[in-house]
């Protein structure tokens, strides 16, 4: 296993598009040709602090790097694209984004679906937006969305206050209709198919399932894993044993069939058909993971580091 530390808590991790980009608390970082540099935005280089790093994906068609942001400093998405950030940034202020605080990026049919946390700048949502960002729509407003997973033909959203919803990439924008829209549909929450709305994180398998973290807070909370098969619609919880804490913040699915698993105190990995599942030494307070299949190789943020291992 390789690794680094870094100044501050990270939170996101990323391949692609020249290297490998860590987020923190405190800003974003690469590593490119064995060397680490730390990205800043010309208004924050003196001396400011730098926003907490929210999400992060890349364009697969243009080898651009989407970033989500929270803070004082910067909120919204910014975009690099080569060595370069682009100009526009994706806010309300330009009317782009409904809300600042960016919780996901995930990458659909034809551009990104990006997840909101209500904020005082704007409400929570989860929003279409096509690869050039000139336009973009509501599909949930004034929900809190938390985390997104997308396949060629539909996407699925996590809510803290409404649990999971599907989204039919080929229907038109929606119109509100209570608990359903046009091309949205919800599939479970706090009176549904399982008793905690808070959804933490979504991984999607090769088996048509979507894998559902939950928070859980050691309290009145009661975290998980919850398995949802696309072509039953049926929930289950799987037997894994979760030591230590319940608190799933991290999910990603490996090409050996293995779902790797973040939480609060540990990284694990369950094989998808026999449900067994391990304890991966050495790494707890686990905030993101992500699974490279051209290298093989699996990449944590936990703590106040980055590490990395091929499988």
């Amino acid at each position: 296993a390789e690794g680094r530390d870094f100044p501050s808590q990270t939170t996101k991790i990323l391949f692609g598009a020249g290297g490998l980009w860590v987020g923190t608390e405190n800003g974003l970082w690469q590593l490119k040709n064995n060397r680490w540099s730390q990205h800043t935005q010309a208004a924050q280089a003196q001396g400011r602090d730098l926003p907490k790093i929210t999400a992060l994906a890349v364009d697969t068609k243009t080898n651009i790097i989407w970033v989500g942001k929270a803070g004082r400093y910067g909120q919204g998405i910014e975009r690099r694209d080569g060595n370069r950030w682009m100009t526009e940034r994706l806010s309300t202020q330009n009317g782009k984004l409904p809300g600042n605080y960016v919780t996901d990026i995930c990458q659909d049919a034809d551009g990104f679906l990006i997840t909101l946390k209500g904020d005082l700048g704007g409400h929570g949502a989860a929003v279409d937006i096509n690869s050039a960002a000139t336009s973009s729509y509501d599909r949930l407003p004034k929900m809190s969305g938390t985390a997104c997973a997308c396949n060629k033909n539909d996407c699925w959203v996590g809510t803290s206050d409404s649990g999971l919803f599907e989204i039919e990439e080929n229907e038109k924008p929606i119109v509100y209709k209570g608990v359903e829209w046009d091309g949205v549909s919800w599939i479970g929450s706090w009176w549904g198919a399982f008793d905690n709305r808070y959804v933490q994180a979504l991984a999607l398998d090769k088996q048509k399932r979507v894998w559902i973290g939950l928070r859980g807070d050691g309290y009145y909370q009661t975290g998980g894993l919850v398995e949802y098969d696309i072509r039953t619609k049926h929930f289950t919880k799987p037997p894994i044993d979760l030591p230590g804490s319940d608190d799933v913040r991290a999910l990603a699915v490996s090409d050996d069939n293995h779902l790797w698993i973040g939480t609060a105190t540990n990284l694990l990995k369950m094989n998808i058909e026999t449900r067994r599942s391990e304890r991966i030494d050495g790494y707890s307070d686990v905030h993101d993971i992500y699974y490279d299949a051209a290298s093989k190789t699996l990449y944590v943020a936990y703590q106040n580091k980055a590490g990395w291992f091929r499988l």
